[in-house]
């Protein structure tokens, strides 16, 4: 089997001729390299090479958010809009707007019937060369209660166009070593988008609470947008579409779980298995009591799971919640490959628990989760992949 048909053959629950271990290594690689602290042996090869050269699988599912072509291509970022490489759509704006760069500072300012609505995202070399691709959030977009009638009329004003052309691109990047997984949005529905891409966590909840009928009406602004950005790209080749990233059980709570995020995961779900598609959602975070609602969402792919201990459920938790209805990518916590944080037999040990817990191994593609660190020991990616293959079959 190549490894993109046994990642496949794992996602659906059939029986693969051994453990897939697809190690998420961009940040790893990508921080190393910068500094120059690559392995001996791979001070001049590519990621591809190291992929190749340990016989594992090619991690696509994250995009690598700072994989930009033109300076303007994060403008929108502060909108929890990216235009990176796996980013198979083109947002169209049609609203006026400037953008500024500055060291690293992107500021955006759109102009509304109701007043500028601005935005302010940074990330500069430093931060990339410490393994962070991701802007963060300088100036949300939403300040105030008149914030949400402007981001509501600047997605009223957005298309969604396809660019195939940059599935193309990174499949022939990848190649058979895994999937190209397209990526719609970090917010698993709009209230969460507006959470997590839009807002100070203490004003989301004061506005949640004293003014929830602004809040809910600028989501049904956005809603057709982020389905809009579902159905075109179920139209290119990638087999699976990332919705959503990022829970806690805290942050997005049951309550708001089961009100606000659950029924759009499961459009995206419905959507994309009419299409023949996969739905894959990143759990990085902490899913105390949040399990059932990823089942009632009826995603495929439960990305980035990332146990004990870094927090509070094992990794036999999820395998008993998720059974053979969601596979589980991910399963190894990234302190455990970082050697301040275990020791090489505190390691192992913790290695041996994970292999228990996997059971028969359906459903499983073993990952360091959120993403392996650039700080990690590499002995220990060599020690999981050794591992992985002892495990043997998947029957």
């Amino acid at each position: 089997m190549t490894y993109e048909e046994r990642i496949l053959a794992a996602i659906r629950g059939e029986a693969v001729d051994r453990l897939p271990f697809v190690p998420r290594l961009d940040l790893w690689y990508n921080g190393n390299k910068r500094k120059g602290t690559l392995p001996d042996k791979y001070k001049n090869a590519s990621l591809r090479d190291i992929i190749e050269e340990l016989d594992v699988g090619y991690h696509c599912n994250v995009p690598n958010f700072s994989t930009l072509e033109q300076e303007d291509d994060n403008a929108h970022v502060g909108l929890g809009i990216y235009k990176t490489l796996s980013v198979f759509y083109d947002p169209v704006v049609d609203v006026e707007y400037t953008v500024t760069h500055e060291e690293g500072k992107t500021t955006t300012v759109y102009q509304t019937p109701y007043g500028p609505l601005t935005t302010a995202t940074y990330l500069d070399d430093k931060m990339v060369r410490e393994g962070i691709n991701q802007p963060i959030i300088m100036k949300p977009a939403i300040e105030c209660l008149e914030d949400y009638r402007k981001v509501g009329y600047v997605f009223d004003h957005i298309a969604i166009r396809p660019r195939f052309s940059y599935y193309d691109r990174m499949k022939e990047l990848v190649g058979d070593r895994g999937i190209v997984t397209g990526f719609q949005y970090e917010g698993g529905s709009p209230m969460h988008g507006i959470l997590k891409e839009m807002s100070q966590f203490e004003h989301f909840w004061f506005d949640f609470y004293d003014n929830i009928e602004v809040v809910e009406e600028c989501c049904d602004h956005m809603r057709p947008v982020l389905r809009e950005m579902v159905k075109v790209m179920a139209e290119c080749e990638s087999p699976v579409l990332y919705c959503g990233a990022n829970y806690d059980a805290m942050t997005t709570n049951p309550n708001l779980f089961r009100d606000y995020i659950t029924e759009d995961l499961k459009w995206c779900s419905d959507y994309l298995h009419s299409k023949g598609k996969l739905c894959l959602t990143h759990t990085d975070g902490e899913n105390f009591m949040l399990l059932e609602e990823y089942k009632k969402a009826e995603i495929d792919i439960a990305d980035s799971v990332t146990p004990a201990p870094m927090t509070k459920l094992g990794l036999s938790d999820y395998r008993e919640a998720f059974g053979r209805d969601i596979c589980i990518f991910g399963g190894i916590c990234a302190i455990s490959v970082m050697e301040e944080s275990m020791s090489d037999y505190e390691f192992e040990k913790y290695v041996d628990t994970v292999l228990t817990d996997i059971g028969d191994g359906r459903k499983i593609v073993l990952s360091v989760a959120d993403s392996t660190p650039p700080g990690a020991k590499w002995e220990r990616i060599e020690y999981l992949n050794k591992k992985c293959r002892e495990f043997g079959p998947v029957k």
